[in-house]
């Protein structure tokens, strides 16, 4: 199988030696019946393919938008279609905090701040076909002022949460106290007619 003559439109914006990269990771990939990872990459790869070279390409600064919009623009594109534009945040959680990126992000799912990474993506929806494209995923990566300014409006509002209980408190403890006298009162009307 050779897909290089489908990559051929990425042309002026990727070098030869990306290109043919790019074409021999993509024949080993298609072919990968085990979990993707660099090694089984490699294993799969002909000449051209080690697992250095597979290092060297994906540290490589790519315009994969671009990349992603050419590729669409080529084979997959109708002018008479409908498209929308959608972008969604998605969390995957991982443990331990060996992760590059790994934070606390909020999980709709679970309702809560859960540990793991982030993703943003960009996607072009497909109106009649009801398909979705992605166009871009960049991961989320929080800096040190972000992660510090989270921090304070966490602090800033578990404060006012407790001062707010320390308020209402005494008054939950009248209510209480008087709800009973008022029942105790309606108890004593009641025997005494």
């Amino acid at each position: 199988m050779n897909i290089l003559p489908f990559l051929l439109c990425l042309q002026p914006i990727l070098s030869r030696t990306s290109l043919r990269q790019l074409a021999i990771i993509c024949e080993a990939i298609f072919t990968l019946t085990d979990p993707i990872t660099l090694l089984s990459i490699s294993r799969l790869t002909s000449t051209g393919g080690s697992y250095r070279t597979l290092q060297r390409f994906f540290a490589s600064t790519l315009p994969w938008l671009n990349i992603s919009w050419l590729l669409f623009h080529q084979y997959l594109f109708q002018a008479d279609e409908i498209y929308l534009l959608a972008g969604d945040e998605t969390v995957v959680t991982k443990s331990g905090n060996q992760t590059y990126g790994i934070d606390r992000f909020f999980a709709s799912l679970s309702g809560k701040p859960v540990a793991g990474v982030s993703f943003f993506a960009l996607s072009l929806l497909v109106v009649k076909q009801r398909r979705s494209y992605p166009i871009s995923i960049q991961q989320i990566i929080r800096t040190e002022e972000e992660k510090a300014a989270h921090r304070k409006r966490h602090s800033d509002a578990l404060l006012s949460r407790r001062v707010f209980a320390q308020r209402l408190r005494p008054s939950l403890e009248c209510g209480h106290h008087c709800q009973n006298q008022s029942q105790n009162s309606e108890t004593k009307q009641g025997e005494s007619l």
